[in-house]
């Protein structure tokens, strides 16, 4: 079984790690009176919490459930083959019991598969006081269903768990380092095949193949090309043809080894760029590190937020409306949030994306990407080894 862990799995957590996660979280359920914590996820980009207790991600938009015990048992419900459960007794180092039944969400007749199995097990349980995980990604249909059959009290577990997830360890640190050095290394990779005549699909394409050689698991690729520098958009749009002249804006905002997600932007120019492009990349970087200089343990997320809005005023520019700043690791995009509601204090050990997006009264778009760690005296840049400046592509 140890010989096949080790051929199949390219970047493993130790159990060490995960054992410290769960004992982290069991004396938080003890300070809350739960017996049970429940979540369910179905996608690795926002799929988080189910990687942080089995280091498994979820995927393909297949349901994954997680049952975590106040003892620190493990219980997964997943879609497969009742007799050769889901994941394999060699990936499940931490799972206690697994459970899998053919059930699909868009199978209306299979709704109750897990709902009926979990259900069960709870009251084997004898579960009285059950946390939720992830809310708004709950599935309604399943938690409203368990509650029904199980008179169980509900709590929202979410905002305690996050606390204790937004905080990364040394080993976790140690992911996230490979995988801002293979988001660094992109670049490079990027500048050197890049041409007149390439599509924009052709580029994400090529992309995500070298990706995922370095060890990336997924790939958001948002990339747009123009005459001016574009705004980034999703895949489904990039049909476009790059042209000689052309800017092309490019995201990339993959998981790296391990799982852990990180963000760079770069704005590659097919020829010497407009001195207006360059002004507008100069104020965004700008402002980027304006706002990391907040970045400090003891700071509420949403001071950030308003700062920087004063900030955009007094510059005559727009008020951002969006997530400019935000936590990541397992989940592209987690707490803190940094909106106006998010009330978050910064803790040492955070890892955040800030990405300012400004359109200027040129036509061209601002936009400078990069992750940052907060530190006991403020934040380390992750980005150390890459110049902030327009790549120009010799054509």
């Amino acid at each position: 079984m140890a010989d096949l862990f080790k051929e199949r799995i390219r970047f493993p957590m130790s159990v060490t790690e995960l054992k410290r996660r769960h004992n982290a979280v069991k004396a938080e359920m003890e300070k809350q009176g739960l017996d049970m914590i429940i979540m369910s996820n179905n996608n690795q980009y926002l799929g988080g919490y189910i990687r942080y207790f089995t280091d498994i991600p979820a995927s393909n938009a297949y349901p994954v459930t997680v049952l975590f015990e106040k003892t620190g048992e493990v219980s997964t419900y997943t879609l497969g083959d009742p007799d050769r459960p889901v994941p394999f007794e060699w990936a499940a180092r931490v799972i206690t019991n697994r459970t899998s039944l053919p059930y699909f969400r868009s199978l209306d007749y299979t709704k109750n598969y897990d709902v009926d199995a979990i259900s069960k097990f709870m009251k084997s349980k004898n579960v009285k006081r059950l946390g939720l995980v992830g809310v708004g990604m709950l599935d309604y249909h399943m938690v409203s269903s368990i509650i029904e059959r199980t008179g169980v009290k509900t709590v929202n577990f979410t905002p305690a768990l996050d606390k204790i997830k937004m905080v990364k360890s040394p080993e976790e640190i140690k992911f996230i380092e490979l995988s801002v050095k293979m988001h660094e290394d992109s670049i490079a990779f990027m500048q050197s095949i890049l041409k007149p005549g390439m599509y924009e699909y052709d580029l994400r394409a090529e992309l995500a193949g070298w990706l995922k050689k370095e060890g990336s698991e997924e790939q958001l690729l948002l990339l747009c090309s123009g005459p001016k520098v574009p705004h980034i958009i999703h895949p489904f749009y990039q049909n476009r043809q790059i042209q000689k002249g052309d800017y092309i804006n490019v995201l990339n905002e993959s998981s790296g080894p391990g799982g852990y997600y990180s963000e760079i932007t770069r704005t590659f120019s097919m020829g010497e760029p407009a001195k207006e492009a360059v002004e507008a990349y100069a104020v965004a970087v700008e402002l980027q590190h304006w706002v990391a200089d907040m970045l400090a343990p003891g700071v509420p997320a949403n001071t950030i937020w308003k700062k920087y809005n004063e900030r955009l005023r007094e510059m005559g520019l727009p008020e951002e409306n969006r997530l400019f700043i935000h936590g990541q690791g397992y989940d592209l995009v987690e707490m803190p949030g940094f909106g106006d509601e998010d009330d978050t204090i910064l803790g040492e050990g955070m890892y955040l994306a800030i990405h300012p997006t400004i359109l200027f009264s040129s036509g061209h778009w601002g936009h400078s990407c990069e992750d940052f760690l907060v530190t006991a005296d403020g934040y380390k840049d992750m980005f150390t080894a890459l110049k902030q400046e327009i790549v120009i592509v010799d054509c």
